[in-house]
């Protein structure tokens, strides 16, 4: 069956990476959308992607992809019939939407949902759950199966106001090249989503550990997608899997992560996240402002310097902290090495990146809602 995956725009080479990482090499089936992948999978593979997954917001059955033109064109297009013969008799409608439209999400819930007939549509009761994803003109209707919001981390308990969102600190250590025999630090943790999601990684952690119980029960109460699919899973099968790639968890004895921030509050609130993710043992923590971190740090034996730094402001100038977070990554990098810099303020950080001939530097445009970001990628030229 053919299932959609949905994640960040710019980002998506970065979820067929993962696919493959997970469940294998795939050969055909996959195709790549503007936000979204799209592949043909086993029910087994799915749940692989489900559970371990970390670059991703939803994983579902796609029922139906459509170009359309307008709302009418729209709704006109939507094959009411094939998503009624998933429905029990209570459902609800979710539609998120992104690009310039003349109409609203809730505009397409209820035309859709007037055109289900003899299925109840009820917003807080509700047995299946009908996911309508619009990016510009092509609309992906989905069967979300297991009712996981997989953009909010269990472990995000106690935040930053300038905290990024567990996919976004994936991305950003897959565009550093980082793997589990790899030296990681962060200069500015904040609350630890960069080192947290680095640990899920490394350790081979499912992303949904905690989650286990409510993907289960979610997903065998679509008994009929189950039935028009052919799919016979039970929950002793589901669990089984789940079981299987826990078996696969290895810590490290010797952490090779490290978080650091000037804040003593910064630091606690990352500490007590990586305590609920159940990696604590894999990071170590430490206060340490900017300017002394290389004092911390040995010459040439970091692989991956991944963060995101100070935001620069009126009433906050940063280029001196800036330079000195360049100044660690010339010192304490290796050769071969790879530092990510997530950034608001990238004429500021291009400025200063041209003074140090040591350095090459490409990067990516990211928005995230209103907020449009530049991902720095440097590496040393000798």
């Amino acid at each position: 069956m053919r299932y959609l995956l949905i994640t960040y725009p710019n980002l998506e080479f970065i979820t067929k990476q993962e696919i493959e990482e997970i469940i294998g090499p795939i050969d055909r089936g996959l195709r790549i959308e503007r936000s979204v992948v799209l592949v043909d999978l086993e029910f087994e593979d799915y749940l692989r992607l489900l559970y371990q997954c970390q670059s991703v917001f939803k994983i579902m059955p796609l029922l139906q992809e459509i170009e359309f033109k307008d709302i009418d064109d729209l709704t006109e297009k939507i094959e009411v019939e094939n998503i009624a013969r998933y429905i029990n008799s209570r459902y609800v409608i979710k539609c998120k939407r992104k690009g310039n439209h003349n109409f609203q999400s809730v505009d397409v819930i209820a035309r859709i949902s007037k055109r289900i007939k003899g299925k109840i549509h009820d917003f807080h009761n509700f047995d299946q759950v009908i996911y309508i994803f619009i990016y510009d003109n092509k609309c992906y209707v989905c069967l979300d199966i297991s009712v996981i919001d997989l953009d909010k981390r269990y472990y995000r308990v106690f935040t930053h106001p300038s905290s990024i969102k567990g996919q976004l600190a994936y991305a950003l250590l897959r565009l550093g090249t980082y793997s589990k025999e790899k030296i990681l630090v962060d200069p500015y943790c904040r609350s630890g989503e960069i080192v947290i999601e680095a640990a899920h990684y490394c350790c081979g952690m499912p992303i949904n550990y905690f989650n286990k119980d409510k993907i289960v029960h979610s997903l065998l109460k679509n008994k009929e997608f189950f039935k028009y699919n052919s799919i016979n899973y039970n929950r002793e099968h589901i669990t089984a899997i789940f079981r299987e790639i826990d078996s696969k968890i290895t810590k490290q004895k010797v952490p090779k992560i490290f978080g650091y921030d000037s804040s003593v509050s910064n630091i606690n609130c990352a500490k007590k996240n990586a305590s609920i993710a159940n990696v604590e043992d894999c990071i170590k923590f430490a206060r340490c402002d900017i300017s002394f971190l290389d004092l911390k740090l040995k010459a040439k034996s970091v692989d991956c310097i991944i963060t995101q730094p100070s935001h620069i402001t009126k009433r906050r100038h940063s280029s001196k902290e800036l330079s000195s977070l360049l100044e660690v990554i010339k010192y304490s990098l290796k050769r071969e090495g790879k530092a990510v810099l997530l950034t608001k303020d990238s004429d500021n950080m291009k400025e200063l990146l041209d003074a140090y001939k040591e350095f090459n530097y490409s990067y990516h445009r990211l928005e995230v809602g209103d907020i449009k970001y530049n991902i720095l990628i440097i590496s040393k030229t000798s």
